[in-house]
């Protein structure tokens, strides 16, 4: 599997005046799953790792539990529902057996 082909980057909205403490939290959170880098400034996060291997919703989960995401709003809430979409796709795909060819449709057999 190529894992350059499943890299993503993901960028989220997080409370405004996180505490040194939930700093700390989200550091180890963070450093607890294969994400290949990340980086916190100011109320925001960029997140960088490979879509087969990790999915959005986990981390999601995790700043949730964390309480450190800002409040819902409409653009956050498509944008998460976006890189779940695109995770799972990713996903699907680094799994796949079937080897496609200069991103062609698979040939599907003749009827005969």
């Amino acid at each position: 599997m190529n894992r350059d082909a499943f890299t993503v980057t993901r960028h989220v909205r997080l409370k405004q005046g996180l505490s040194p403490e939930q700093v700390v939290q989200l550091s180890e959170f963070l450093h607890s799953l294969p994400i290949d880098c990340f980086r916190k400034s100011h109320a925001s996060l960029r997140v960088k790792y490979c879509a087969a291997e990790l999915h959005w919703s986990q981390i999601e989960v995790g700043l949730k539990r964390l309480n450190l995401l800002s409040e819902s709003s409409l653009l956050n809430q498509i944008r998460a529902r976006w890189y779940r979409f695109v995770d799972e796709n990713a996903r699907i795909n680094a799994r796949s057996k079937t080897d496609h060819c200069c991103n062609k449709a698979p040939a599907v057999p003749s009827k005969r």
